[in-house]
């Protein structure tokens, strides 16, 4: 079972403030490093669960943006890709960030290495955690009939149980992001498939996402965005690090057969989930660690 210690305290940490579109987000700011790394899409999320270890080689930079309740947009249907990756630049240039590394969790992952086809805007590389290479009907299906093949017994009667349970309590619109979902589809999303409710409680805490948006970037965005276009332009390293029990996206699986970005390196995380990060962080910070490596900042 997973240890609540393996969540981080991220209310007295340093933070500093961004202003998109005449609106003020906040930017957490926390590690001792001198590579800045900026994570995208739930930043909050990769604050409280990234290592001390990591924080020790990166000064790790984070926002929720839009994406959460407290700072959400009117309408929803407002938001493109190019304005998220224009965001994104956006907070480089306000932060005066040199050559920083983007961090994409998930199918963020998807939009940090979109953004690295910029030319125009300096970046190092290019971290994918547990991010499959495209979000649609195709990938999700794959994804379902690799679980029904490869999945234990005890793995999938977790699942239905926890499937079961959840269409009690489902809210209208609920997204992928929200706690009730994630606890939903926990079978799929983690290694230790037992993980508990009080674990999940801890990780979301404070933290309550726009679903209306969520759903509009995966339901609408991700499934007509082709990442697989001009894949070439990005030059950058790009490392992705995922799991063999990531039921949810298969990264290992799918990355193996989609055109792959020239400086592209895949980590197999062994016998994890979605967060890699969490469930083997040693595995997962000496990767990043030798990666860095062989980069020239």
């Amino acid at each position: 079972m997973l240890d609540l210690e393996l969540i981080q305290n991220i209310n007295n940490i340093e933070q500093r403030f961004v202003v998109l579109h005449d609106r003020k987000y906040p930017v957490l700011i926390q590690g001792s490093g001198k590579i800045p790394c900026l994570c995208i899409g739930i930043g909050s999320l990769m604050q409280k669960t990234l290592s001390p270890e990591f924080k020790k080689l990166f000064i790790v930079y984070s926002t929720d943006l839009y994406w959460v309740n407290k700072d959400r947009l009117q309408d929803a249907s407002q938001l493109t890709m190019q304005r998220i990756i224009a965001d994104i630049f956006e907070i480089i240039k306000q932060l005066n960030l040199t050559n920083p590394i983007l961090f994409g969790h998930s199918n963020f992952g998807i939009v940090a290495a979109e953004a690295a086809k910029n030319p125009e805007v300096n970046i190092a590389g290019v971290i994918m955690m547990a991010s499959a290479p495209a979000w649609n009907i195709t990938v999700i299906q794959m994804a379902r009939e690799y679980f029904d093949q490869n999945a234990s017994a005890e793995r999938k009667a977790n699942d239905q149980q926890r499937k079961q349970q959840f269409q009690l309590i489902k809210k209208p619109n609920e997204s992928e992001i929200s706690l009730n979902y994630y606890e939903a589809d926990s079978a799929r999303y983690w290694g230790d498939f037992n993980i508990s409710r009080q674990f999940l409680e801890k990780l979301w805490f404070d933290i309550e996402v726009d679903d209306d948006i969520i759903n509009h970037f995966f339901n609408r965005l991700l499934p007509k965005h082709d990442l697989a276009m001009r894949i070439n332009k990005i030059t950058v390293p790009v490392i992705l690090l995922a799991g063999q029990f990531d039921f949810d996206s298969i990264p290992l699986i799918l990355w193996q057969q989609f055109p792959q970005p020239p400086h592209f390196t895949m980590v197999d995380c062994g016998k994890v989930g979605h967060w890699p990060n969490i469930e083997n962080p040693t595995i997962f910070d000496n990767a990043i660690k030798n990666w860095i490596n062989t980069l020239t900042i």
